[in-house]
């Protein structure tokens, strides 16, 4: 039924379509949208939005999702080819979804991260799964070969000269664990929330081995341009 909704150059075609929104734009500049065939029924128009996840999200869609109890939007057509444009996914519509933040919603999405941290690694060690920052290590190297720069960047922020060496102490001493799970990768609060009453998980296209810290710490503290947290995480 999707034979003719996308072009040959890889974009909608409105010949077949009663409407379309955006919904957000893409690392690449390549808008998710939403269409509607006719006044009732939906779906999202998801081109490639990061040019170095090439055919990433439709892998982990066959290979991972599955196995997980959690709800995602399924994958109903997509293409995935060399030439960047022509890489795109049909999901199903969810609807709205409450991208909300609280203690409720942190426990749930807590304990399905278990879930998909406890698939065994070893499966993923020979796939190309690349998350959208530098490995935690390469970060804090990175800090210590720059420690004058780094403490201008503290005086600006009013952060304390002792809570600094504190932080450089914390790097010299290499205390991140040995251990690399499957993460989601880009667990902020625009890729989780409430579809009516079910708790969704979206935008698996980061997803790679790390430690199992990264999507927690994700989950509570990141924030996003579009999704910004309060301090009070209470």
């Amino acid at each position: 039924m999707f034979s003719n909704i996308v072009t040959a150059n890889g974009t909608l075609n409105d010949q077949y379509i009663l409407r379309r929104e955006n919904l957000y734009q893409g690392a690449n500049g390549s808008f998710v949208e939403r269409f509607f065939i006719d006044a009732s029924k939906s779906y999202i128009f998801k081109p490639l939005t990061n040019n170095t996840q090439l055919g990433k999200e439709v892998w982990i869609f066959e290979n991972i999702l599955a196995e997980l109890p959690l709800k995602f939007p399924k994958i109903l057509s997509y293409s995935v080819q060399n030439k960047l444009s022509n890489n795109w996914i049909i999901l199903e519509d969810l609807g709205t979804i409450t991208h909300t933040f609280d203690s409720n919603i942190a426990l749930e999405l807590t304990a399905l991260m278990a879930k998909w941290h406890s698939l065994p690694a070893e499966r993923f060690s020979n796939t190309p799964l690349k998350g959208p920052k530098p490995p935690i290590e390469e970060m804090a190297n990175h800090i210590l070969q720059n420690k004058e720069k780094v403490f201008a960047i503290f005086r600006m922020h009013n952060i304390s000269e002792r809570l600094g060496n504190i932080i450089f102490s914390s790097c010299t001493s290499k205390p991140f664990s040995a251990v690399k799970v499957l993460c989601h990768g880009d667990l902020h609060q625009g890729n989780f929330g409430y579809a009516g009453d079910k708790t969704v998980v979206l935008d698996w296209e980061h997803c790679h081995l790390n430690t199992p810290f990264w999507d927690l710490f994700h989950l509570i503290d990141i924030s996003h341009p579009d999704f910004p947290k309060s301090g009070d995480h209470s």
